[in-house]
């Protein structure tokens, strides 16, 4: 992080904190479940009842 007037983008920083706190898998998460909802549109979005991502796999449950 920024410190002794170092200036640091606000993207940089908060990609160190990630890293630093190995929050990256967490995020990943959160991705795929916006990615899958804007790719597979509103119809296909109101019959998914779970995601999950594990490791370099994705589970989608479906309700129909």
């Amino acid at each position: 992080m920024a410190r002794n007037n170092e200036q640091q983008n606000i993207s940089d920083v908060l990609k160190d904190f990630v890293k630093k706190n190995k929050l990256e898998k967490g995020l990943n998460k959160v991705n795929v479940k916006e990615v899958w909802n804007a790719q597979m549109g509103p119809a296909i979005a109101k019959y998914t009842d779970e995601i999950q991502l594990n490791e370099k796999t994705l589970y989608v449950s479906l309700s129909s």
